[in-house]
């Protein structure tokens, strides 16, 4: 998902038709400043593969090698990423950052909780499994 927080992205989130899925659209996301996980851009790259059919040409005007970090940067106007819905539900939830794309597919990860049968019995697991459970839902 690419984000951005609300404020000086916003006029230009408006203008990013999901229909619009081109070259073009792409050029044009490029123009803001990038904010990176890593400077090989491997959330970025799979996202552009994705739904652009295209390798990213930008360079990062900024890389932070922690998601939460590069969720921040976002926050704070820094410029626009592409992030796992995982570490920012809650932020989109409250309305900090938006998508700037719906893509019809869009990337996926799969979690997996892997256990011993019996093993949700335990307090820490089953806790564990229950919280996964409802942060999941805000991840679709």
């Amino acid at each position: 998902m690419t984000v951005h927080r609300l404020g000086s992205f916003t006029t230009a989130a408006q203008r990013l038709e999901p229909s619009q899925r081109t070259v073009t659209h792409q050029i044009r996301l490029a123009t803001y400043p990038l904010i990176a996980y890593a400077e090989s851009l491997p959330i970025i790259r799979r996202y552009w593969l994705t739904v652009f059919g295209l390798r990213p040409t930008a360079t990062p005007s900024l890389v932070v090698a922690d998601l939460r970090g590069a969720l921040a940067a976002v926050k704070s106007s820094a410029g626009i990423s592409v992030l796992p819905s995982c570490p920012a539900a809650e932020e989109l939830v409250r309305g900090e950052v938006v998508k700037l794309l719906e893509p019809e597919l869009p990337p996926t990860n799969t979690f997996y909780l892997a256990t011993r049968d019996g093993d949700l019995t335990r307090t820490d697991l089953s806790l564990l499994h229950g919280q996964l459970l409802v942060k999941a839902r805000l991840w679709m």
